[in-house]
Protein backbone atom coordinates (compact mmCIF):
# COMPACT_ATOMS: atom_id res chain seq x y z
CA UNK A 1 0.00 0.00 0.00
CA UNK A 2 1.08 3.39 -0.34
CA UNK A 3 0.78 4.53 2.88
CA UNK A 4 3.28 7.69 2.61
CA UNK A 5 0.60 9.13 0.73
CA UNK A 6 -3.18 7.71 1.40
CA UNK A 7 -5.86 8.58 0.15
CA UNK A 8 -6.73 10.24 3.13
CA UNK A 9 -4.08 12.91 3.80
CA UNK A 10 -5.31 15.95 4.05
CA UNK A 11 -1.90 17.44 2.53
CA UNK A 12 -1.12 15.20 -0.66
CA UNK A 13 2.14 15.39 -2.56
CA UNK A 14 2.58 16.27 -6.10
CA UNK A 15 3.60 12.52 -7.23
CA UNK A 16 -0.12 11.78 -5.74
CA UNK A 17 -1.69 14.17 -7.50
CA UNK A 18 -0.31 13.87 -10.75
CA UNK A 19 -1.44 9.60 -9.95
CA UNK A 20 -4.71 11.07 -9.43
CA UNK A 21 -5.01 12.93 -12.69
CA UNK A 22 -3.66 9.91 -14.85
CA UNK A 23 -6.12 7.27 -12.94
CA UNK A 24 -8.95 10.49 -14.06
CA UNK A 25 -7.81 10.94 -17.36
CA UNK A 26 -7.92 6.88 -18.01
CA UNK A 27 -11.27 6.73 -16.70
CA UNK A 28 -12.13 9.50 -18.34
CA UNK A 29 -11.23 7.86 -21.69
CA UNK A 30 -12.54 4.54 -20.84
CA UNK A 31 -16.01 6.21 -21.43
CA UNK A 32 -15.08 6.27 -25.55
CA UNK A 33 -12.76 3.69 -25.97
CA UNK A 34 -12.33 0.27 -24.37
CA UNK A 35 -9.21 0.45 -21.48
CA UNK A 36 -7.36 -2.69 -24.02
CA UNK A 37 -7.27 -0.12 -26.57
CA UNK A 38 -5.81 2.75 -25.12
CA UNK A 39 -2.05 3.98 -25.50
CA UNK A 40 0.04 5.90 -22.84
CA UNK A 41 0.53 8.48 -25.26
CA UNK A 42 -3.12 9.31 -25.33
CA UNK A 43 -3.45 8.92 -20.98
CA UNK A 44 -0.46 10.81 -20.58
CA UNK A 45 -1.85 13.89 -22.71
CA UNK A 46 -5.52 13.34 -21.43
CA UNK A 47 -4.12 13.88 -18.00
CA UNK A 48 -1.73 16.54 -19.35
CA UNK A 49 1.71 15.10 -17.98
CA UNK A 50 4.61 13.89 -20.20
CA UNK A 51 4.91 10.24 -21.39
CA UNK A 52 8.00 9.78 -19.18
CA UNK A 53 6.23 11.37 -15.87
CA UNK A 54 3.28 8.75 -16.57
CA UNK A 55 6.12 5.73 -16.72
CA UNK A 56 7.94 7.50 -13.59
CA UNK A 57 4.61 6.91 -11.73
CA UNK A 58 3.26 3.68 -13.60
CA UNK A 59 5.22 0.79 -15.19
CA UNK A 60 2.14 0.05 -17.20
CA UNK A 61 -1.65 1.53 -17.79
CA UNK A 62 -2.61 -2.00 -15.60
CA UNK A 63 -0.78 -0.76 -12.57
CA UNK A 64 -2.67 2.50 -12.48
CA UNK A 65 -6.20 0.40 -11.65
CA UNK A 66 -4.14 -1.68 -9.19
CA UNK A 67 -3.10 1.40 -7.44
CA UNK A 68 -6.88 2.93 -7.26
CA UNK A 69 -7.94 -0.52 -5.61
CA UNK A 70 -4.71 -0.42 -3.43
CA UNK A 71 -6.00 3.17 -2.01
CA UNK A 72 -9.62 1.96 -1.91
CA UNK A 73 -8.80 -1.05 0.05
CA UNK A 74 -5.92 1.03 2.38
CA UNK A 75 -9.06 3.45 3.47
CA UNK A 76 -12.04 0.93 3.30
CA UNK A 77 -12.31 -2.43 4.00
CA UNK A 78 -8.85 -2.72 5.31
CA UNK A 79 -9.59 -0.39 8.11
CA UNK A 80 -12.49 -2.81 9.21
CA UNK A 81 -11.93 -3.65 13.07
CA UNK A 82 -9.14 -0.95 12.95
CA UNK A 83 -10.81 2.30 12.57
CA UNK A 84 -14.22 1.41 10.63
CA UNK A 85 -16.87 -1.29 11.01
CA UNK A 86 -18.04 -3.60 8.52
CA UNK A 87 -20.60 -1.56 6.89
CA UNK A 88 -18.44 1.62 6.66
CA UNK A 89 -15.32 0.09 5.64
CA UNK A 90 -17.47 -0.96 2.53
CA UNK A 91 -18.71 1.54 1.76
CA UNK A 92 -15.72 3.25 1.62
CA UNK A 93 -14.25 1.44 -0.90
CA UNK A 94 -17.40 0.37 -2.69
CA UNK A 95 -18.15 4.19 -3.23
CA UNK A 96 -14.39 5.07 -4.34
CA UNK A 97 -14.91 2.28 -6.99
CA UNK A 98 -18.11 3.67 -7.93
CA UNK A 99 -16.56 7.12 -8.81
CA UNK A 100 -13.89 5.12 -11.68
CA UNK A 101 -16.53 2.84 -12.64
CA UNK A 102 -15.92 3.20 -15.88
CA UNK A 103 -12.86 2.19 -15.97
CA UNK A 104 -12.77 -0.62 -13.80
CA UNK A 105 -15.36 -1.96 -15.83
CA UNK A 106 -13.74 -1.82 -18.97
CA UNK A 107 -10.51 -2.93 -16.96
CA UNK A 108 -11.80 -6.24 -16.00
CA UNK A 109 -12.65 -6.68 -19.81
CA UNK A 110 -8.65 -6.92 -20.79
CA UNK A 111 -7.69 -10.12 -19.57
CA UNK A 112 -3.78 -9.15 -18.98
CA UNK A 113 -5.53 -6.94 -16.14
CA UNK A 114 -7.68 -9.59 -15.00
CA UNK A 115 -5.14 -12.03 -14.68
CA UNK A 116 -3.13 -9.72 -11.57
CA UNK A 117 -6.60 -9.76 -9.72
CA UNK A 118 -5.47 -12.79 -7.07
CA UNK A 119 -3.32 -10.52 -5.68
CA UNK A 120 -6.12 -8.72 -3.86
CA UNK A 121 -7.58 -11.63 -2.14
CA UNK A 122 -4.31 -12.65 -1.23
CA UNK A 123 -3.86 -9.08 0.42
CA UNK A 124 -7.25 -8.90 1.48
CA UNK A 125 -6.68 -12.34 3.71
CA UNK A 126 -3.14 -10.65 5.10
CA UNK A 127 -4.89 -7.66 6.05
CA UNK A 128 -7.56 -9.46 7.89
CA UNK A 129 -5.19 -11.77 9.83
CA UNK A 130 -3.11 -8.63 10.50
CA UNK A 131 -6.22 -7.41 12.33
CA UNK A 132 -7.00 -10.06 13.89
CA UNK A 133 -3.58 -10.69 15.59
CA UNK A 134 -1.99 -7.41 15.91
CA UNK A 135 -4.91 -4.94 16.37
CA UNK A 136 -7.19 -6.84 18.50
CA UNK A 137 -4.24 -9.44 19.75
CA UNK A 138 -6.65 -12.33 19.39
CA UNK A 139 -5.53 -16.02 18.69
CA UNK A 140 -6.03 -17.15 15.12
CA UNK A 141 -7.78 -20.10 15.60
CA UNK A 142 -8.26 -23.11 12.41
CA UNK A 143 -11.85 -21.51 12.69
CA UNK A 144 -10.71 -18.04 11.99
CA UNK A 145 -8.52 -19.03 9.46
CA UNK A 146 -10.99 -20.74 7.15
CA UNK A 147 -13.31 -18.05 7.16
CA UNK A 148 -10.41 -15.34 6.44
CA UNK A 149 -9.24 -17.30 3.87
CA UNK A 150 -13.43 -18.04 2.14
CA UNK A 151 -14.28 -14.33 2.65
CA UNK A 152 -12.33 -12.85 -0.21
CA UNK A 153 -13.58 -15.25 -3.03
CA UNK A 154 -17.14 -14.33 -1.92
CA UNK A 155 -16.56 -10.79 -1.92
CA UNK A 156 -15.45 -10.43 -5.26
CA UNK A 157 -18.01 -12.77 -6.99
CA UNK A 158 -20.47 -10.33 -5.53
CA UNK A 159 -18.42 -7.49 -5.78
CA UNK A 160 -18.88 -8.04 -9.52
CA UNK A 161 -21.73 -8.78 -9.58
CA UNK A 162 -22.66 -4.69 -8.31
CA UNK A 163 -20.30 -3.40 -10.62
CA UNK A 164 -21.42 -4.74 -13.52
CA UNK A 165 -25.30 -4.14 -12.57
CA UNK A 166 -26.02 -7.59 -12.10
CA UNK A 167 -27.50 -6.63 -8.77
CA UNK A 168 -29.97 -4.46 -8.84
CA UNK A 169 -29.76 -3.06 -5.44
CA UNK A 170 -28.55 0.56 -3.65
CA UNK A 171 -25.17 1.21 -2.15
CA UNK A 172 -26.29 0.99 1.11
CA UNK A 173 -28.35 -2.50 0.56
CA UNK A 174 -24.94 -3.40 -1.60
CA UNK A 175 -22.91 -3.17 1.55
CA UNK A 176 -25.51 -4.42 3.76
CA UNK A 177 -25.16 -7.33 1.92
CA UNK A 178 -21.12 -7.75 1.77
CA UNK A 179 -21.51 -7.66 5.50
CA UNK A 180 -24.19 -10.73 5.82
CA UNK A 181 -21.03 -12.22 3.67
CA UNK A 182 -19.35 -12.15 6.77
CA UNK A 183 -18.48 -15.42 8.69
CA UNK A 184 -19.92 -14.77 12.82
CA UNK A 185 -16.89 -15.71 13.94
CA UNK A 186 -14.54 -13.02 11.75
CA UNK A 187 -17.52 -11.04 12.21
CA UNK A 188 -17.48 -10.48 15.75
CA UNK A 189 -13.62 -10.68 16.14
CA UNK A 190 -13.79 -7.25 13.91
CA UNK A 191 -17.46 -5.87 14.58
CA UNK A 192 -16.43 -2.98 16.78
CA UNK A 193 -13.12 -0.86 16.11
CA UNK A 194 -10.32 -0.50 17.90
CA UNK A 195 -9.93 3.24 17.08
CA UNK A 196 -12.99 5.41 15.99
CA UNK A 197 -12.37 7.74 12.75
CA UNK A 198 -15.23 9.93 11.18
CA UNK A 199 -16.83 8.41 7.96
CA UNK A 200 -15.66 10.65 5.41
CA UNK A 201 -17.74 11.59 2.45
CA UNK A 202 -15.60 13.16 -0.12
CA UNK A 203 -12.52 10.45 0.86
CA UNK A 204 -11.57 10.43 -3.05
CA UNK A 205 -10.71 13.45 -5.18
Amino acid sequence: MDAGHSIRDDGLSRAYKTKLRIAQALNELCQATPFARLPIDMIAAQAGVSRSSFYHHFADKNAVVLWLTEQFYANGIDQTGRTLTWFEGHLNTTRGMQRYKTLFLSAAENNEFSAGMPFFARHRVATLKETITQWKHLELTDRLNFQIEALPHAEMVMSNKYESGELNVTLKQFCDLMVSLVPHDLYEALKDPVRRETLRGDFFL
